[in-house]
């Protein structure tokens, strides 16, 4: 739904507020702050503000449900501002002005339909953000979080969005309230795992980190307190692997479950199953996979387990895509991603206490199987070298006995 330009706007409206509004949907930044902080400027020196205070909810409640992000951003801030800077804001306003100026239509399209409901998931994550969430009774909590959760359903980006305002709240609640919500969020952790998505993962992994050790009352939510168990990490690494869209690669729960297996005892059975999905050529599930690999190299305890990340699919998908770049198309979003990884690995191997039968068991990964002689020439890379530099006179006359 787009922002209009004032339209049916009370003249009583402050034209110079009117105008602070339009910098709210700047794609300058600096200006959209200028906006946000000439407002609330305004509001804390304006004697009377009711009724400029009503218009100018209005005008942010319409602003939340913009077709793009820039003016979405804009007015999603100042609301929390707002919020956040008046005491005389209740919930009954701002879900009044939800209902009539948030609220699909029979007669809308499908697209502004989901723009609607994004702006109630975004009101909705003002309040959880703001003061207004502490003075709201256990019951207006529950309507919140009803709220999120329904209009968070229309489309598939809205989802993390949704998840991310709902595990700010399990910081913010008591043992009562965490409990009174889990019903309302056992459909979507409760489900069988093959149905799951990134989104789910993440909202699990967070009522998790609530209570590591899973009190008795969760047990019947939390049907799956391990998730990198035996029986679960072919399905897991499904979820992980098959993803709708390439900027699903920034979701968080990449790093959450990443960190979780770099300690994890099922390790070599990860990467195993991981590198299952590496067997057919597949640019997205190589990058993904490289930022899993990247991630665990960061955060392994144990470094003999370095070269087993070398995974015999993920070399030869590597290799043969550096292969397939040539002329313009040098995919610089691959290259950058690789060389992460490169760098990752050189300074886990970096340490002078890192063993050199680790270092040349990695040198053996990347030269000889699954790797190649040439593997520098095809990866524009000096890692082998940096790897070579790296070793002591034992570790050295051991790389000379491999050549041989």
């Amino acid at each position: 739904m787009e922002e209009t330009n004032g339209e049916n706007q009370s003249k009583k409206f402050n034209r110079t507020v009117f105008d602070h509004f339009e910098h709210l949907i700047s794609a300058n930044e600096k200006n959209r702050i200028k906006g946000s902080l000439n407002i609330l400027k305004h509001f804390n020196t304006v004697q009377e503000k009711d009724i400029e205070v009503n218009h100018a909810l209005t005008r942010i409640i319409r602003g939340l449900g913009s077709s793009t992000n820039i003016p979405r951003t804009g007015f999603y801030t100042i609301l929390v501002a707002l919020l956040n800077f008046r005491n005389d804001i209740s919930l009954s306003q701002i879900f009044d002005l939800m209902e009539k100026h948030l609220h699909k239509a029979g007669s809308n399209a499908k697209s502004e339909n989901a723009d609607i409901l994004t702006g109630q998931v975004l009101a909705c994550g003002a309040i959880v953000r703001s003061i207004l969430w502490s003075k709201t009774t256990h019951e207006e909590k529950l309507k919140i979080v009803e709220c999120i959760l329904t209009a968070s359903k229309e489309r598939t980006y809205q989802g993390l969005l949704a998840f991310e305002f709902i595990t700010n709240i399990f910081e913010k609640v008591e043992d009562k309230d965490f409990y009174a919500l889990c019903p309302l969020l056992k459909d979507e952790v409760s489900k069988p795992l093959e149905n799951y998505t990134l989104d789910s993962l993440y909202l699990l992994y967070n009522m998790k980190k609530k209570y590591p050790q899973l009190p008795k009352k969760l047990k019947s939510v939390i049907v799956y307190p391990e998730v990198l168990s035996e029986e679960n990490i072919g399905k897991l690494c499904r979820i992980l692997m098959i993803i709708p869209k390439l900027s699903s690669l920034q979701h968080p729960v990449y790093d959450i479950i990443s960190i979780e297996a770099a300690t994890s005892s099922n390790l070599n059975h990860f990467l195993e199953e991981l590198d299952w999905y590496l067997d057919i050529p597949n640019r997205n599930k190589l990058l993904v996979a490289t930022k899993i690999y990247t991630i665990l190299l960061e955060k392994l305890e144990d470094v003999s387990v370095v070269p087993n990340i070398l995974t015999k699919n993920f070399v030869h998908q590597m290799l043969n895509h550096f292969k397939t770049l040539k002329g313009k198309d040098q995919d610089v979003e691959f290259k950058q991603s690789i060389n992460k990884f490169f760098e990752q690995l050189l300074e886990k191997l970096k340490p002078e206490d890192v063993n050199s039968k680790i270092k040349i068991a990695v040198l053996k990964k990347l030269l000889f199987s699954p790797g190649t002689f040439i593997f520098e020439k095809i990866t524009h890379s000096k890692v082998v070298q940096n790897i070579t530099w790296s070793l002591n006179v034992d570790g050295v006359k051991k790389l000379v006995a491999v050549y041989r």
